[in-house]
């Protein structure tokens, strides 16, 4: 089974002015990045569980921040596993105590339970925000995590001033030789992906480039105008899109 998980794991550093000791993370749940997972409302089995903690970032002891929670039809977004949050009543062990049992005492687990694509109340946000400043204020390696690593992970990213970070040649060559075998394999697709789609896109630019500078009346332009201007803009999204991918960045003149 081909995965790629923890998906849309991405670093994010601080302005220029705002320097912090810690590094800050985020990422989408366990299974999100799992073909035959994914959306579907079935159990996350332990196999995929290990492959996401195998991707996440390295360090001695790797803060979770969960910002799961319900989703908009009230199911627990802890249904997926063997866990359950430690904001839950039941059986399972909680998320903390689980972690613990498999992988030892590598991870401390701080909840800050959310609606999923509702947003985030100002009030925990607030209470999110104070918790990870904190954290890195200490030095700590920080992972926020929600359903997609997109959201509201981004939402609270943004509300602190950080960016999303985009490694050097260097940077990305040092970083991908610590991931395990499974997250290089994930990042391998995600570039084979976007290096696709940016050939296609600037395989068309050639393209249109020769038509318009062969084309001397408007009788023998292929392309109509409204649909070169969409083209233009989809283009500009896909290059946009592998600009942003977290471990590639171009060299800017100094």
């Amino acid at each position: 089974m081909t995965s790629n998980e923890p998906i849309n794991l991405r670093e994010w550093r601080p302005s220029a002015s705002a320097q912090f000791a810690g590094r800050l993370f985020t990422c989408g749940r366990p299974g999100r990045g799992t073909p035959g997972y994914g959306r579907a409302r079935k159990p996350v089995d332990d196999g995929t569980i290990d492959r996401w903690v195998a991707g996440l970032p390295k360090a001695e002891v790797l803060h979770i921040v969960s910002l799961l929670g319900r989703k908009k039809n009230g199911v627990s977004e802890f249904d997926y596993y063997p866990f359950r949050s430690s904001h839950e009543h039941g059986t399972k062990p909680t998320l903390q105590e689980w972690l613990d049992r498999r992988y030892g005492q590598r991870f401390v687990v701080c909840e800050f339970p959310t609606v999923d694509a509702r947003g985030i109340e100002d009030s925990v946000l607030d209470d999110v925000k104070r918790r990870v400043l904190s954290l890195l204020d200490k030095s700590f390696t920080v992972v926020i995590v929600d359903s997609a690593g997109a959201e509201r992970t981004a939402r609270v990213s943004e509300d602190l001033g950080f960016g999303r970070y985009r490694r050097t040649c260097v940077e990305a060559a040092v970083h991908v030789s610590a991931l395990g075998p499974a997250a290089r394999a994930g990042m391998a697709r995600q570039a084979q992906g976007a290096c696709r789609r940016v050939i296609h896109v600037l395989a068309g630019r050639q393209r249109q480039g020769k038509l318009h500078r062969g084309s001397h009346d408007s009788n023998r332009l292929p392309v109509a105008d409204s649909n070169h201007d969409s083209e233009q803009r989809a283009s500009r999204g896909v290059l946009r899109e592998a600009a942003a991918m977290p471990f590639v960045r171009r060299h800017e003149a100094r």
